[in-house]
């Protein structure tokens, strides 16, 4: 589940500057940059809301999330430099915390905003 939540923020990384250019664009394109943003940003709300209720159930009905990726890709050329992206044991139901906060409620507020932003400021830019 950890990877999915990786690749849900590259993902969202990689279409971030696609609203920068919207200024002076059409409305079409604007609708477009905002769409485009708000998928991998409700993906991310989705994988974090998934993982919240897989920490929460308990432990002998925690499914199991498989190998660790580590294991899938240890063969894989120059997999020692980014082998720190997919690192983990392949236990979902464990939970880390960062400053006291589980770290799927992090991303859930994170991707949250990101909507509130982007679809706020498509109606701000609407309305001139």
């Amino acid at each position: 589940m950890y990877f999915a939540a990786r690749g849900r923020h590259v993902g969202d990384a990689g279409v971030r500057p696609v609203p920068a250019a919207a200024h002076g664009q059409t409305r079409r394109y604007c609708i477009f940059a905002t769409l485009l943003v708000s998928l991998p940003a409700l993906w991310g709300l989705y994988t974090a809301s998934y993982q919240i209720w897989l920490q929460s159930l308990p432990a002998g009905e925690q499914p199991s999330c498989g190998a660790p990726w580590t294991f899938r890709l240890k063969d894989w050329p120059l997999f020692d430099w980014w082998r720190f992206v997919v690192d983990g044991f392949g236990n979902c139901g464990v939970r880390e915390y960062v400053m006291g906060v589980p770290l799927p409620v992090w991303s859930l507020m994170f991707f949250g905003s990101v909507l509130l932003i982007v679809w706020g400021m498509l109606f701000k830019l609407r309305r001139r």
